[in-house]
């Protein structure tokens, strides 16, 4: 039997069961793919076959050039103000203050957000729900997430703030990519490469100076270099790199 490894998450630091689990499963791998710089550096610890593949988007759901007349049907009814979207989970992971925090910043910015809701959240999240000008839609289906998307002004990746940048590789920033959306996020390692195309913040009244920035930073120059990073990080190229490297090592 050939193992083979696709690491897409850190082990969080606290959990020894998934550490062990995910040493013995290195022990066992003869290749492993992973998506950030942090878990390039420590997988290759076990295994020097270990190759970056970060993540990618469906570029045939996610398309910019395709034309979005209306808004879906329950989307706000938003006139001449700005919308500012966030799809994530709603968990531990999201900083609910710093969304109510850019809410009340500018009321003439209407925070859109889509995505589950995971465990139990922050009691913050009831005066996310009051929040006059932010609307939480629900989960939505990956094919529709597009027409939401092409209504927003910015791209929000509100995390909590870390005194490092994240190890992670949010897959949603690809998709803000090919719908061309300016985005604004807390300092992630794998996307300093992508700047200024995203903006980071190391607080709350940082990001909201990012996300002023950002609302200007609308040239279709712009737009088509957005989109070309979402080409060129399509699933498809990601699949074939990987099929490469395992024709080429097993």
């Amino acid at each position: 039997m050939q193992v083979v490894y696709d690491c897409i998450d850190p082990v969080l630091e606290n959990n020894r069961i998934q550490q062990q689990k995910q040493n013995k499963l290195l022990k066992l791998s003869r290749i492993n793919f992973v998506n950030s710089p942090y878990l390039y550096r420590e997988i290759s610890k076990f295994n020097t076959k270990t190759f970056l593949v970060p993540c990618g988007c469906k570029t045939t759901y996610f398309n910019a050039k395709k034309i979005f007349n209306t808004p879906p049907a329950d989307f706000p009814k938003i006139k001449n103000q700005q919308v500012l979207g966030i799809s994530s989970t709603i968990d531990w992971r999201i900083n609910l203050e710093l969304i109510l925090f850019i809410a009340q910043s500018n009321l003439n910015w209407h925070l859109v957000i889509i995505g589950p809701i995971h465990g139990n959240p922050d009691k913050k999240w009831a005066s996310v729900l009051r929040t006059a000008n932010i609307h939480y839609l629900g989960v939505k289906d990956k094919s529709k997430l597009a027409n939401y998307y092409s209504f927003f002004d910015v791209c929000l990746i509100p995390y909590i703030f870390n005194k490092k940048p994240l190890k992670n590789n949010p897959m949603k920033f690809y998709e803000y990519m090919a719908m061309g959306k300016p985005v604004v996020s807390v300092p992630i390692e794998a996307l300093e490469c992508y700047q200024p195309h995203v903006k980071f913040a190391n607080n709350k009244r940082d990001f909201v100076k990012c996300i002023n920035i950002q609302l200007g930073n609308q040239k279709k120059k712009s737009i088509s270099d957005r989109i070309m990073i979402a080409k060129t990080n399509n699933w498809e190229n990601k699949i074939k790199e990987m099929f490469k490297q395992i024709d080429k090592h097993l």
